[in-house]
């Protein structure tokens, strides 16, 4: 399946390109209005940075999210936020029938640093009765969860009865990682 082209992240720039002082401006006040532009138009890329992208791709994306400096079980109030990256697995095959079965993440450089921050989805039946199950699935009936499990190379969904009637699912990866 290929990755679309989409860019590694939405972020807006929120350096300057051009230096004020080198403008030749001779309207009185215009400068002054020029720099809290300036700053204005920063600002506003500094919080559209900080909201969550709404991207779903197969491929790699930073999705504007940032978890607090943390490697390990180590907590450092010293470094800067980490980047949150999500990538969605296409699940395009029936679900299992009583057991487990995998699919190809993709995902590289898993490491000592690498965390996942959420793993979730949605497994869909095409036929009457259409009927969507999110994932993880819990339920009361215990035979009838489904388990969502990721590892170095594979997302694994293992279930206890046949739901092999839901033919398709998208499984949404975030994750931090050193960048």
């Amino acid at each position: 399946m290929p990755d679309y082209p989409v860019p590694d992240s939405a972020l807006i720039p929120t350096t300057a390109v051009y230096d004020i002082e080198q403008l030749e401006i001779k309207e009185p006040g215009l400068k002054e209005f020029l720099v809290q532009l300036t700053q204005t138009v920063n600002n506003i890329s500094l919080l559209m940075n900080m909201k969550d992208t709404g991207y779903y791709f197969l491929n790699e994306f930073a999705n504007s999210q940032y978890f607090f400096s943390a490697v390990g079980s180590v907590y450092s109030t010293q470094q800067e936020p980490r980047a949150v990256y999500r990538k969605v697995v296409w699940w395009n095959k029936p679900l299992p029938n009583a057991g487990t079965d995998t699919e190809l993440h993709g995902i590289v450089g898993i490491d000592a640093n690498f965390r996942f921050t959420r793993i979730y989805g949605c497994a869909t039946k095409d036929s009457v009765p259409y009927i969507y199950l999110p994932l993880p699935f819990a339920t009361p009936v215990l035979n009838s969860n489904i388990a969502l499990v990721v590892d170095d190379t594979d997302v694994s969904i293992t279930t206890a009865i046949d739901y092999s009637d839901f033919t398709s699912a998208f499984i949404i990866l975030e994750y931090l990682k050193e960048s």
